[in-house]
């Protein structure tokens, strides 16, 4: 794991991951969003469409998170 992190084409493998992830989630939030909440709305969108708006922003906010917090441990790592 360390050579991956420390690699020069990991931003690659960041990009792959977020796109499935994005993906996956946009699929997830727009297939249980409009079961759970009844008349759901987001953004001008509605039923599945909403939920899927909604999983998009949560998964660009999910890889953002990921992508920060291993490059993080990945300079600590390097530091010490």
């Amino acid at each position: 794991m360390a050579s991956f992190l420390n690699s020069k084409f990991r931003f690659i493998t960041y990009i792959v991951v977020g796109f499935v992830l994005i993906i996956i989630s946009a699929l997830l939030a727009a297939a249980t969003m409009p079961l759970l909440i009844d008349n759901l709305t987001y953004q001008g969108q509605r039923g599945y469409e909403a939920g899927g708006v909604i999983g998009m922003q949560l998964g660009l906010i999910g890889i953002v998170l990921t992508v920060l917090i291993i490059e993080v441990f990945r300079a600590k790592s390097d530091s010490n």
